[in-house]
């Protein structure tokens, strides 16, 4: 299993935005083992998660999907207007997918979930979405921004310029096409899912790679192998 992580503004900016994100959930659910994370709160992460979840269950009759929304287990400031809050600071389950409780603030849980995905799908954004990106890039993983959309995405908030840097294994046409805004949302999330397929495909190649050099260099798994050829 690939799992992506989705996140962004909680209200959207621009109503190409909203397009955009229903068509990256509806591309990445034909992705059949891709499972999507998301942060749990309205705009760019509940209308992501919320397309990926229906479309999966049309195309391969999954139910419940692999869609799962991370939240913190309490906050104590008001983010009613944000997410699904309760009058105590803490958070309800959405009413699609699966939803998680880790941490006792946004920045605890930002914390783990950089640490846990190798992929971050950035939409719009302020700096919450901003202080995210830069976990992932801190702990070598992967920001896809939706550049076209603005925010953190467009590296606003102090996020440093290698957040657009094209990653290794990536079309270069696949990359431009997210600061466009002269094509479709359909153009972008086809490029997305691109993306994303590319950089699975490098990393399995990286690690039979690693894992062939592991080997060679280890005289004691030579030794052995030799050995059961003989035998």
């Amino acid at each position: 299993k690939v799992l992506v992580y989705v996140a962004g503004s909680s209200k959207f900016f621009s109503p190409l935005s909203e397009a955009i994100c229903r068509a990256i959930g509806q591309s990445l659910a034909s992705i059949p083992f891709l499972v999507l994370v998301t942060g749990g709160v309205y705009g760019v992460a509940e209308t992501t998660g919320r397309t990926f979840c229906e479309e999966r269950e049309l195309l391969l009759k999954e139910k419940p999907a692999n869609l799962y929304h991370i939240l913190p287990r309490y906050v104590s400031q008001d983010q009613s207007m944000k997410a699904r809050q309760n009058p105590d600071g803490t958070f309800q389950n959405l009413p699609f997918g699966h939803t998680l409780f880790i941490g006792d603030s946004f920045k605890e849980r930002d914390s783990v979930v950089a640490r846990l995905f190798n992929y971050c799908i950035i939409i719009e954004g302020g700096p919450r979405s901003a202080r995210i990106a830069e976990e992932f890039m801190w702990n070598d993983n992967i920001v896809i921004p939706i550049i076209c959309t603005g925010g953190a995405a467009a590296g606003q908030f102090d996020l440093p310029p290698k957040i657009h840097d094209v990653p290794l294994g990536v079309h270069q046409d696949d990359w431009s096409t997210l600061v466009r805004r002269d094509v479709t949302a359909e153009n972008i999330a086809e490029s997305v899912k691109n993306i994303i397929c590319s950089l699975v495909k490098c990393r399995s190649r990286k690690k039979m790679k690693d894992k062939h050099v592991s080997g060679f260099r280890n005289p004691k798994n030579r030794t052995n192998k030799m050995r059961t050829k003989q035998m």
